[in-house]
């Protein structure tokens, strides 16, 4: 089963520029390390894009706690701005 959420933090200031490539770059290895720090090793198998300040994450996770755990992850990051979550919660 896949559900997409698109969440998008209005009022909150991207506080980094990630209209440059390098930019972009730098935003996917944050977003990687923190998956990473979460410590949940199914975590690190996640998809990760980023598209200017969207941010388009996808794969397969055991659960819906870990979903969870993934999106309040990549939200917490500056510089994100807009979140889709294309990930599938598989047994």
């Amino acid at each position: 089963m896949q559900i997409d959420l698109n969440l998008s933090l209005p009022g909150l200031p991207c506080s980094i520029d990630t209209d440059s490539m390098g930019s972009q770059n730098l935003l996917v290895e944050q977003i990687r390390s923190a998956l990473h720090r979460a410590g949940y090793i199914h975590l690190r198998h996640l998809n990760v894009r980023v598209d200017g300040r969207n941010v388009r994450m996808d794969g397969r996770l055991p659960s819906y706690f870990l979903k969870q755990i993934a999106q309040q992850t990549v939200l917490k990051i500056p510089g994100v701005c807009v979140f889709c979550d294309e990930i599938n919660v598989v047994n």
